[in-house]
């Protein structure tokens, strides 16, 4: 099958991003497992780390949300497992953390639904 032009791009552009997330959570592995799996940690200690785990889940995962915390502490450290079947190459992990994530996503969103509810 051929790509086009713009086809081969995006495809590019995913495979570049996964690439550095991958990069990411693999340079990054011992602080991070350190940290998240420390029960004693501090607010500060997984704040400092929060953004570069973001990052390289949000390549990983190929999600675009760099004006919002992608997912928080506490949900990234009560799925770390998940990350780190990501890390080992576990088959559907990458799928697994991107619904978790998704619905934990939906489920936090903060929607003013009155204007809707008023016209039924």
């Amino acid at each position: 099958m051929g790509y086009t032009v713009e086809e081969a791009y995006k495809l590019a552009i995913v495979q570049t991003k996964l690439s550095r997330g991958f990069d990411s959570l693999s340079s990054n592995w011992k602080k991070w497992t350190d940290v998240m799996t420390d029960s004693n940690a501090t607010i500060d200690e997984i704040a400092e780390i929060m953004p570069d785990i973001n990052k390289s889940l949000s390549d990983i995962m190929n999600w675009d949300l760099s004006d919002v915390e992608l997912l928080p502490a506490d949900f990234v450290k009560s799925n770390w497992s998940v990350i780190q079947d990501i890390y080992n190459g576990v088959d559907g992990a990458i799928e697994k953390l991107t619904g978790l994530a998704a619905k934990s996503f939906i489920v936090n969103l903060d929607i003013d639904t009155s204007e809707v509810q008023n016209e039924y």
